[in-house]
């Protein structure tokens, strides 16, 4: 009976140790959770030293609890700090995308402006300045070839004028010599009467008016015999004469004609060039207004263009300043949560706990 006594109650002290071993293993688990964060850390190495010096439980778990109000005062702080950023950058990003929003219908109606109406405008005062400019260099070459046909017309009118002159004077040296022979004459009167004839042949042989009388009149000069061959030169002489005269009046009047005909080509000429000349002053006049008001529109397009880029450069800026900002704030918000759930979970630890010097002694800090 004594051996079944002593049994027992080894075996009573047994299980009284496993559980004890249990409870040892379940504090430790829990402290090791602890150290997983800062101020678990923290709070485990106060609890340790608070054991070990022997001071109050409760004094502790009073001063986490105080630690654990100045936390939440924090985070509510860090909320509000974070409310009231929140407001600032969403007002910026509105005034920012404003700024982003004027500067695009900016540069889209500068551009429109200079695409649309600016831009064809110059290009059609420049085309028809240009045809202008052409039109007077092409009038200005046909007054010059113009001017150089009427000299050269007008030099061969006045050496006709000339020839024929000669013409006629020798016409009528010969009428007088052939005159004096129509009574008869002296062999050396008809010698002298012929050769004038041959001379006024050559003379005459070369003016296309009266060309077809040189022959007949030198064939006609040969026979002097009696009064009738002599009246046929006469009378071819009068001829002559006549159609010299009739050469010469044509030529004045065709002559005249043609100043005339080139005096309305150059007055034409004239008008054309100074209605071109008064179209390019209109026309250089208001080009030059419509190159001004393209020198402002784009002015207006490239400051709107460098507004544009500097609101998405500053919108952009303050979007990844948010991002990052936003990103700190979470980060350091699920800190503070971490820590206040390790300090609650100190405080659901040991603000009970009954730890034992033996207990203490065993468990691995």
């Amino acid at each position: 009976m004594k051996f079944i006594a002593v049994f027992a109650l080894c075996l009573a002290l047994s299980q009284a140790v496993q559980i004890k071993s249990s409870a040892d293993l379940q504090l430790e688990n829990k402290i090791e959770n602890l150290k997983q964060s800062g101020w678990g850390r923290v709070a485990v190495n106060l609890m340790q030293l608070q054991l070990q010096t022997g001071g109050p439980m409760n004094e502790l778990v009073t001063a986490f609890q105080n630690l654990i109000r100045d936390l939440n005062f924090k985070l509510g702080s860090e909320q509000e700090e974070y409310r009231w950023s929140k407001a600032e950058h969403f007002e910026l990003e509105n005034q920012i995308n404003e700024r982003l929003r004027d500067a695009k219908v900016r540069f889209g109606v500068a551009s429109a402006h200079l695409q649309n109406t600016l831009y064809p405008e110059r290009a059609r005062l420049e085309q028809l300045i240009a045809a202008d400019e052409k039109l007077i260099a092409d009038t200005e070459a046909a007054i010059e070839k113009a001017t150089r046909e009427r000299r050269e017309a007008q030099a061969a009118y006045e050496q006709l004028v000339i020839d024929h002159d000669m013409a006629k004077d020798a016409v009528q040296e010969c009428q007088a010599l052939v005159n004096g022979l129509l009574n008869g004459g002296s062999f050396a009167e008809i010698k002298k009467a012929q050769t004038h004839l041959k001379n006024l042949h050559m003379t005459i042989k070369g003016l296309s008016p009266v060309a077809h009388l040189a022959q007949a009149l030198v064939e006609l000069s040969q026979d002097f015999a009696d009064e009738g061959a002599t009246r046929k030169v006469l009378d071819l002489l009068n001829t002559l004469f006549q159609n010299l005269m009739d050469s010469q009046a044509d030529a004045d009047s065709v002559n005249a004609q043609q100043i005339v005909v080139f005096q309305n080509f150059l007055a034409v000429c004239y008008q054309t060039i100074d209605e071109a000349n008064a179209r390019l002053d209109a026309n250089n006049a208001e080009l030059e207004i419509v190159n001004a008001d393209i020198a402002h529109q784009e002015n207006l397009r490239d400051t709107a263009a460098e507004d544009r880029d500097t609101a998405q450069q500053d919108l952009d800026e303050e979007t990844a300043r948010w991002d990052a900002y936003v990103a700190t704030y979470e980060a350091y918000i699920a800190e503070l949560m971490s820590e206040l759930d390790a300090l609650d979970q100190v405080i659901g630890l040991f603000a009970g706990a009954d730890i034992s010097d033996e207990m203490l002694a065993r468990i691995d800090w």
